[in-house]
């Protein structure tokens, strides 16, 4: 076997190797463990809070974390009474705080507005359904949109929206499927996603689809697994699902979701992270943060982050406009566009910074002959008539 051949095998290996991310053990908030706590990000900055402790004490307290320094300190406490299992969602720069289950488990109708630039809170609009706790919800614009839980007595499955600048609630269309509490919400692409959760002994998987403009919901793939109490966000326009608890363990895989293939896929993580429900989550560039919720019956207290990208290889391939793939890639290199008349040219650039590669783009489906780049990271800048989108790529 010659030079050549070893040299790529090596760096195929360490292409391999290095694309898995990765979890870290990061700082914790305070000496108090907590699960069905909430988290929200404002102003480039985490916000964790209130849940219920291992002694059942429902908790008031907020924490601010910084990503710069990577600390973490208390801020004002949330007014209302404490509280566990409450939703939480940010627009335009507020966060707000509404519904939860109170000192004797029933459910609450309250909903506050927390602005970061005084750490003040302030009373909103109540919430017009039931009084309720492990509800979910999904941000779309500058309107929130916020149903399912549990009344204690009965899970539902009624749907509001809130939009803040007029502080006003409306009913929308209920989610199709069984009534549920602690499941998931996400946003993508001006789409609703609602899914998961538990009802009286069962877990679900099944994921619903919410279009606000026809006010319907329709059925996607469901997650690889059935669970409660997971953790849902998203990144770089893609969406990801992580722990939970399948009536039998608590889980610490990670899924993504691709909206193009309406597919799930299993992440290959390594290092240690404990399986857990009930636990936040918050999210950097391309990192996410998940802490506290519960092990067994242990209450945790501690965070870790998982990198989505890992010696500058973005592990998240998908674009707001755009898909290519394969990465990594070898002799060719595929374009689809979802919008073909946006997009005018694909530039491609190596390590150096220099140009190795322009492409016009002309069809929905394009092809970019890579058999004379050599092997290391690319950068491929997909260029429309109003911006420019980067993804980093390897060439095996």
């Amino acid at each position: 076997m010659n030079m050549k051949k070893i040299r790529l095998i090596v760096l195929f290996l360490v292409i391999v190797i290095t694309c898995k991310s990765q979890w870290v053990v990061e700082n914790s908030p305070g000496q108090t463990g907590r699960y069905h706590g909430i988290s929200f990000m404002v102003n480039n900055k985490a916000y964790i809070g209130l849940g219920q402790s291992q002694s059942n004490t429902k908790l008031i307290d907020i924490w601010e974390f910084d990503y710069v320094t990577n600390t973490w300190k208390q801020m004002a406490d949330f007014p209302g009474k404490g509280k566990y299992a409450s939703t939480s969602f940010v627009i335009n720069n507020k966060a707000y705080v509404c519904l939860g289950a109170d000192n004797n488990g029933n459910g609450t109708n309250e909903l506050w507005e927390y602005d970061s630039a005084n750490d003040s809170w302030s009373q909103r609009a109540a919430f017009p359904g039931s009084s309720r706790y492990g509800a979910s919800c999904f941000v779309i614009g500058d309107t929130a949109y916020v149903g399912t839980g549990s009344t204690g007595s009965s899970t539902l499955k009624d749907f509001y929206k809130y939009v803040p600048s007029t502080n006003t609630w409306t009913a929308i269309s209920s989610l199709p499927g069984d009534g549920r509490s602690h499941g998931i919400g996400f946003s993508l692409n001006q789409y609703g996603y609602i899914g998961t959760g538990y009802s009286w002994g069962s877990v679900y998987n099944d994921i619903w689809k919410y279009n606000p403009i026809s006010n319907t919901w329709s059925s996607v793939t469901p997650i690889n697994g059935a669970r409660m109490g997971a953790v849902a966000f998203t990144i770089n326009n893609t969406a990801y699902v992580a722990t939970g608890y399948d009536l039998n363990s608590e889980l610490n895989n990670v899924q993504k979701y691709s909206e193009t293939t309406n597919s799930w896929e299993i992440l290959t993580t390594t290092g240690n992270f404990i399986g857990r429900h009930a636990a936040v989550v918050f999210t950097n560039s391309n990192k996410f943060y998940i802490g506290s919720g519960v092990f067994i019956s242990a209450v945790l207290n501690d965070f870790a982050s998982y990198s989505l990208t890992i010696n500058g290889v973005d592990n998240n391939p998908e674009l707001t406009g755009a898909d290519v793939y394969p990465n990594p890639f070898n002799s060719v290199l595929k374009i689809n566009l979802k919008k073909p008349k946006q997009y005018t040219e694909a530039k491609i650039y190596n390590s150096k910074g220099q140009l190795v590669k322009n492409q016009t783009l002309t069809n929905a489906e394009n092809i970019i002959e890579t058999g004379s780049f050599i092997s290391g990271f690319y950068v491929i800048k997909i260029i429309n008539n109003e911006d420019v989108q980067e993804l980093k790529l390897i060439k095996k």
